[in-house]
């Protein structure tokens, strides 16, 4: 099975079974879920961008899908395999603002966040892990969000990923606040 078509079927499988019978806090905002990065390689360099795409579900409002993209804001130091981001133009909204934006049943989450990403070398062949630790503002958003604020933390990391892989598929998990 093609990775993305297989990584959009565990994703869906870890969507539908982590939403289930899971009580729902009033701020406290958790999610776990998969994301899927492309444009891998020119995302290296500094003004890189990656899109993404990720499934989760969260405690506070079941599943849900959040999309945007990185903009690589320092390009890669190559003595650690680190580099600095922030929030990139958005691939799917019109005039590409730079935001992140959490789609759930009751509106849209806005974010801005900037995070520290590492690059870590697993073999002789180049294989990698990708791994961020980002700081997420909410900005306000749609529907019961329009006027949302908090902030929350972003962590992810992927599999192994083939050395010249333009494409990666990770798992995130958020924990913080986010007041309607």
């Amino acid at each position: 099975m093609p990775l993305v078509r297989r990584s959009v079927f565990y994703a869906l499988a870890f969507v539908t079974l982590g939403a289930a019978g899971v009580a729902r806090a009033a701020d406290d905002y958790k999610s776990l879920g998969l994301v899927y990065f492309t444009n891998v390689q020119a995302g290296l360099l500094q003004d890189g961008i990656v899109p993404y795409f990720a499934f989760g579900s969260s405690p506070q409002f079941g599943a849900h899908i959040q999309t945007g993209s990185i903009r690589n804001l320092t390009g890669l130091n190559l003595s650690t395999l680190t580099f600095q981001g922030a929030v990139g133009p958005h691939p799917f909204l019109p005039g590409n603002p730079e935001i992140h934006v959490i789609n759930t049943a009751q509106g849209d989450i806005y974010c801005t966040w900037t995070a520290d990403f590492t690059l870590s070398f697993i073999n002789a062949e180049g294989d990698a892990v990708f791994s961020g630790d980002g700081d997420f503002l909410v900005t306000g958003g749609t529907g019961k969000y329009e006027h949302a604020t908090g902030r929350f933390r972003t962590l992810f990391e992927t599999g192994p990923v083939p050395f010249g892989a333009d494409e990666a598929l990770a798992v995130y998990s958020q924990n913080g606040r986010i007041k309607k």
